[in-house]
């Protein structure tokens, strides 16, 4: 046919009897003999009578031609990378679909650019996006009631802030679109796997314990049939426990957060042994010098009323009332940056700690001075030692953990 308008108006299934794969219609658009904003196929396939002429889509520039629309929902483009610059000026970009996972990193935006087409461009020629069942739930939609309805009323807000971040990146980026019927176990091993040997096991960890809950509530709720969770292994990624700062460390600490911003609040979790939110959120009210009382919103409590604040009021340590005493009095002393920044300057001080080894220091400090063990997971906020009795049934008096904590003198 002569021109574009006539051939859609003879025939409108004519492109379902193109039967050419992606590599092979690109080689045939690249090498046809061209005239003008028309290309011709020397080689039409058999069940086409005579040569074709398909006047070039001007406005579809880069795709070479006319793409059937089911061809090119097929298929895999420039747009599906997630880009980002890195700290240190190089440019990255990753792939997270279908399991596979591919990032690039280099120099300039060119240079990845470039990495990435050729990926892309490979990646069309030897994968094929699976084909999803039309009905069932999204993993985006069903994702969301996941969260919402199974994880926000039992974990406290910051832990529910840190769920959400890493189900959006690792979970609702990659897979959102599909149906979850249409997941399969192999397909998630193989992309948790990915993720191990990025480095990241704490991280596969956290994602696999997501995608559990997400098939678990599914199937519980008739969302799908099957839970394929149930044969997905990874490998156990073992944590290393924090290490306390010696006498020596502590010392240094100190002498070197003179003059800076973040004294207050980094010895404040020294000498409390509480939480970096915790400390966040402390108030000039609940602070009582005259009592020699402070009262700290407690973070970590499961099946937490999130209309009240669940709190602990602990002695005033003898290290801890100078700090105090110096706080200025506005609502929130502490609150001099976000969690992640006071992190962040506590490790150029302390390169070889985290900021969460302050609590086994306070720990440690207080049972090297003689206080016992339950007394100080009362005052840290953690439970008796795993003894139900003591859990329950141990209620300390104010009179008795103000005299034990005169032992904290070191």
């Amino acid at each position: 046919y002569a021109t574009l308008k006539d051939l859609l108006a003879k025939t409108s299934d004519l492109l379902q009897f193109i039967n050419l794969t992606l590599s092979e219609y690109d080689e045939k658009i690249s090498s046809a003999p061209k005239d003008g904003n028309v290309i011709a196929f020397p080689n039409p396939p058999e069940d086409l009578p005579g040569i074709v002429d398909l006047k070039l889509n001007t406005d579809n520039a880069g795709q070479g031609g006319i793409i059937p629309k089911e061809k090119k929902n097929s298929m895999f483009t420039f747009k599906d990378g997630k880009w980002r610059k890195r700290p240190n000026g190089s440019y990255e970009v990753r792939f997270r679909q279908f399991g596979i996972n591919k990032s690039f990193c280099r120099t300039t935006y060119e240079e990845a650019e470039k990495e990435f087409r050729k990926f892309i461009t490979q990646l069309n020629k030897t994968f094929k996006k699976p084909t999803e069942r039309p009905s069932g739930v999204t993993v985006a939609d069903w994702l969301k009631v996941f969260l919402e309805q199974y994880k926000k009323p039992f974990v406290c807000e910051k832990a529910f802030e840190n769920l959400a971040r890493i189900s959006k990146r690792y979970i609702e980026e990659p897979f959102g679109a599909r149906r979850l019927n249409s997941l399969e176990a192999l397909e998630v091993q193989t992309y948790l796997i990915g993720i191990v040997n990025e480095g990241k096991g704490r991280t596969a960890e956290d994602v696999k314990t997501l995608f559990k809950g997400l098939f678990e509530t599914a199937l519980s709720n008739g969302k799908i049939k099957n839970n394929v969770m149930t044969a997905v292994k990874i490998p156990k990624h073992y944590r290393l426990n924090g290490s306390a700062l010696t006498l020596a460390e502590e010392n240094a600490l100190v002498r070197a957060l003179n003059g800076s911003a973040y004294r207050a609040v980094i010895l404040f979790c020294l000498y409390s042994g509480c939480r970096r939110s915790e400390a966040l959120s402390l108030r000039s009210s609940d602070i009582d010098l005259d009592a020699n009382t402070v009262t700290i919103e407690t973070a970590k409590v499961k099946n937490k009323n999130r209309k009240a604040r669940i709190t602990r009021t602990v002695p005033i340590f003898p290290k801890l009332r100078t700090v105090l005493e110096d706080l200025p009095k506005t609502e929130y002393p502490l609150a001099v940056a976000t969690a992640d920044k006071i992190t962040h300057e506590f490790k150029k001080l302390m390169p070889d700690h985290h900021l969460h080894d302050l609590r086994h220091t306070f720990t440690t400090r207080a049972r090297e001075c003689g206080i016992d063990n339950e007394l100080v997971s009362l005052w840290t906020g953690h439970a008796f030692s795993g003894n139900t009795t003591a859990t329950v049934y141990t209620h300390f008096s104010m009179t008795f953990q103000q005299k034990e904590a005169e032992k904290l003198r070191y």
